[in-house]
């Protein structure tokens, strides 16, 4: 039996440019899984707003059904009203919107943890890792729902948010040493 030869592969460790580089793809990830979430959010507030409704109406409207003495109105205006509730869940699928942008959301989640990983980790040649996190991006973006106003508001102010920003010590260090 031979020695089988194996051959260690040696990642050069990422300049601070080349960290600093992926910032821009960072703060985008991060602002459009907030936008996403905000998006999902809205469109299941929606799909309860009208699903909630419907589903009480025809509840009355099973038991008006086999009652005598009530108005002749009431059994058809309520069937009108489930029927429209219906329809326009059907129609618009608030629900699947929400679950779209749901899982978009999670998508570009684990995109902003792979840059924050990979920067840590760094085991990846800069080039290639910069080219998986543009093409991810990309694909996400092609396949994502459209955002709701509230989602566009926050691509709007891209970057302003809560989350501290892991690029900030690499700015420090590039300062003190330039």
């Amino acid at each position: 039996m031979g020695d089988v030869e194996v051959e260690e592969v040696v990642v050069e460790k990422w300049s601070q440019e080349d960290v600093l580089a992926l910032e821009r793809w960072w703060i985008k990830t991060k602002a459009r899984r907030s936008a996403h979430e905000l998006s999902a959010g809205s469109m299941e507030k929606v799909h309860k707003a009208i699903a909630f409704p419907s589903v009480l109406v025809s509840a009355v409207l099973s038991s008006v059904t086999f009652q005598e003495g009530l108005p002749g109105f009431l059994a058809p205006t309520l069937s009108i009203i489930v029927t429209l509730g219906a329809t326009t869940q059907a129609f618009f699928g608030f629900q699947g919107k929400g679950e779209g942008h749901r899982g978009v959301s999670r998508a570009f989640g684990a995109l902003q943890r792979d840059i924050e990983l990979e920067i840590v980790r760094q085991e990846t040649p800069f080039s290639k890792f910069f080219e998986k996190v543009n093409t991810t991006y990309s694909s996400l973006l092609q396949d994502a729902p459209v955002l709701t106003a509230a989602g566009k508001r926050i691509l709007e102010t891209e970057g302003r948010g809560e989350a501290p920003n892991p690029f900030e010590s690499f700015r420090k260090i590039t300062a003190v040493v330039t």
